[in-house]
């Protein structure tokens, strides 16, 4: 499931190569747990999917009862170090693997320290964006989107391959 939730983060950072920009690793930090909610258990050190995909862990504060205009701070480590990563907020589901329907707004660009870690901070607004099947998804999820497998999560991808060599997600729960 780790992989499904990384690979969504990556597609929804792969979109952002369409802004003319490079694109730089994703990696994952929090994944849901099978009540579905998050868990912070993630990995302390760098973990690979095999195709050469290095997820690293991210903790994001605040992670839970996040209202509209909350600023989340996303930090890491395990990632590679002196490299460029985009930062944005995403819907992305857990169950179909790179489908994820990302804030194109919330795009900020961070650079990571020679020790690997990063930290980056963006404002989370309640929005709706089309996923990368063309499906309307809703952070926070809507009944529909939660029975798809959506989770709200902030997403970590190097810049120079839009999250193909690093990336990480976090995962959120949004005030209703």
């Amino acid at each position: 499931m780790r992989k499904i939730i990384l690979m969504a983060a990556a597609v929804s950072l792969a979109l952002v190569a369409g802004c003319g920009e490079s694109t730089e690793d994703v990696d994952a930090g929090q994944t849901p747990s099978a009540s579905g909610s998050p868990s912070t258990s993630a990995p302390s050190s760098e973990k690979t999917d095999g195709g050469g995909v290095a997820y690293f862990q991210t903790k994001l504060t605040p992670d839970a009862n996040v209202a509209a205009g909350t600023v989340l701070t996303a930090t890491a480590t395990g990632a590679k170090p002196s490299t460029s990563y985009y930062c944005l907020v995403a819907a992305y589901s857990t169950e179909q693997a790179g489908v994820s329907a990302p804030l194109m707004s919330s795009l900020t660009k961070v650079e990571s320290g020679a020790d690997g870690s990063l930290a980056c901070k963006v404002t989370y607004q309640p929005f709706e964006a089309q996923d990368t099947r063309g499906v309307v998804r809703h952070c926070p999820t809507t009944a529909a989107d939660r029975k798809d497998g959506f989770l709200c999560g902030v997403a970590l991808a190097d810049a120079a391959t839009t999250g193909a060599l690093s990336a990480s997600v976090a995962s959120f729960t949004p005030a209703e």
